[in-house]
C-alpha cells in the first residue's frame, strides 16, 4: 500500500484586525483552521512585539502589521527568521499608483 503524502500542518501567527465587523482576517483564519492548521490570532494595535516573539509558530501572517512603533516593526521584520506572508487586501483611494495595483 502506498503511503499518502499529506501536507504538514502549520501553526500561523496571524496579526490582524479580528473585530467581528472586519471579515477578511476572520475568513482567512477560519479557512486555515478548516484546512487543519492552527492559527494564533493577535489583534493589531493591542499586541506588543514581545507577545509575538514569545509565541510558538511556523509562519508569520499579516496584512498591515500595525504593532508597536515603526522602528520596532522594522527591526522585528528585518531580523525575523521564520517565513513571512504579507499582503494588503485594501485599495487605497486617492493614491496615484493605480497602474501598480
Amino acid at each position: 500500500a502506498q503511503e499518502s503524502k499529506k501536507t504538514p500542518r502549520r501553526t500561523f501567527c496571524f496579526v490582524g484586525n479580528f473585530n467581528p465587523l472586519s471579515v477578511f482576517e476572520n475568513e482567512v483564519a477560519n479557512c486555515l483552521e478548516e484546512l487543519g492548521h492552527k492559527v494564533i490570532r493577535f489583534q493589531e494595535w493591542q499586541t506588543k512585539i514581545e507577545d509575538i516573539k514569545k509565541a510558538d509558530y511556523d509562519i508569520l501572517l499579516f496584512a498591515k502589521f500595525r504593532v508597536g512603533s515603526l522602528l520596532e516593526r522594522t527591526e522585528f521584520l528585518k531580523n525575523h527568521t521564520k517565513p513571512k506572508i504579507c499582503w494588503i487586501p485594501d485599495l487605497f483611494f486617492g493614491m496615484n499608483n493605480d497602474e501598480e495595483i
